[in-house]
């Protein structure tokens, strides 16, 4: 999606008391391109089910082992007083790849080496990640505020909000 503006969000340890982390975590993402976005993550289920929804303002397509996969595309309809869109199911394209993502990841940076060049998922990639994940608790911390990226602060968010009673 791009690089990410700010982020305001929570994260909560509300009932696996030996975990050293949260259970529940939700966040809006603002990102510099104009986009929004939105994450949830539970670990308070009793499923498995990770899930990657994409909304656009004439389209939603769905990544997962979820409730199911798939692109809808938005269609308009007649109503009685004009029109109204409704999302409908596309066919999903097949993938260009065929392998289980470990192999396909082991390939990439066997390429890598060979060809001399960067990875599709680098070490930037993995950094910019892990600062989202800061700024959640940066905003857990600082009750439920916008934070700004990048972030200034040099203690690792998670040392800070356990030593301030958090986790």
């Amino acid at each position: 999606g791009g690089d990410v503006k700010a982020i305001l969000g929570t994260a909560t340890r509300r009932e696996r008391k030996q975990l050293r982390v949260e259970d529940t975590a939700f966040a809006l993402i603002q990102l510099k391109n104009g986009i929004d976005g939105a994450l949830v993550c539970d670990e308070l289920t009793e499923h498995y089910r990770i899930e990657i929804e994409l909304t656009f303002q004439h389209a939603v397509i769905r990544l997962g082992g979820g409730l199911g996969e798939g692109t809808w595309i938005s269609q308009p309809r007649a109503v009685e007083k004009g029109w109204w869109y409704e999302l409908v199911k596309e066919e999903m394209p097949e993938p260009a790849w065929k392998e289980v993502r470990q192999v396909r990841a082991a390939r990439d940076l066997v390429e890598c080496i060979q060809k001399d060049r960067q990875p599709r998922a680098n070490g930037y990639d993995g950094r910019a990640a892990v600062e989202m994940i800061m700024a959640i608790y940066e905003s857990q911390r600082r009750g439920n505020q916008w934070v700004e990226l990048p972030l200034t602060r040099p203690e690792r968010m998670i040392d800070v909000l356990r030593k301030e009673g958090f986790f």
